[in-house]
């Protein structure tokens, strides 16, 4: 059986590896202190769109990128090495689309 990452999946991981490191980590500092961290957090959410990973959870016929569990995972995993927000919350990676709440 192959366990490795698909090419794809690599480059995925790559551009949340990159999101995390330079939007989310410095972000960090500012967690939760106001106005400066809502900016921060905007300017991280445009740049989360542009990465293509904006809305993970969303199916394509709704808009989203149509992301499988195993693309929403390797994304996910990036995202839990930062402190700036938790995974899924906060508008950073779009508008919450589950039926329930991850707070």
């Amino acid at each position: 059986m192959e366990f490795d990452l698909s090419d794809d999946l690599r480059a995925l991981r790559s551009r949340a590896r990159e999101f995390v490191d330079r939007y989310l980590i410095p972000t960090s500092a500012t967690f939760r202190k106001g106005i400066v961290y809502r900016r921060k957090i905007a300017a991280a959410g445009g740049r989360a769109r542009e990465l293509g990973l904006w809305n993970v959870n969303v199916p394509s016929e709704f808009g989203g990128p149509g992301y499988g569990l195993l693309a929403r995972t390797v994304i996910f995993e990036e995202l839990g090495r930062s402190i700036a927000l938790p995974p899924r919350n906060r508008g950073v990676m779009g508008p919450k689309s589950a039926p329930f709440s991850y707070a």
